[in-house]
């Protein structure tokens, strides 16, 4: 990817993690899925891993879509530096 395809990519990442509604339901969903592991009986694994690995895939869409924007920000920092 260019430095200017991965800036344009950095700040749509930055506009969704920007987006109060979407992040809320993605916390909400976080949220309701760590309390659905709590409640799980012993014998629920299949249903507990299962909702283990949805929040760490969540997670894991967060902390892709900040790495593009961070990547968006130190090259439009660095470019302006240059300049």
């Amino acid at each position: 990817m260019t430095p200017e395809e991965l800036v344009v990519r950095g700040q749509r990442a930055e506009a969704l993690l920007a987006n109060v509604d979407l992040m809320s339901f993605i916390e909400e969903l976080k949220e309701l899925l760590l309390e659905g592991i709590g409640n799980t009986e012993p014998n629920e694994y299949k249903l507990r891993d299962a909702s283990y690995y949805e929040h760490r895939a969540l997670n894991s869409l967060i902390a892709h879509l900040k790495l593009y924007s961070e990547t968006a920000y130190q090259i439009t920092h660095t470019e302006s530096e240059a300049n």
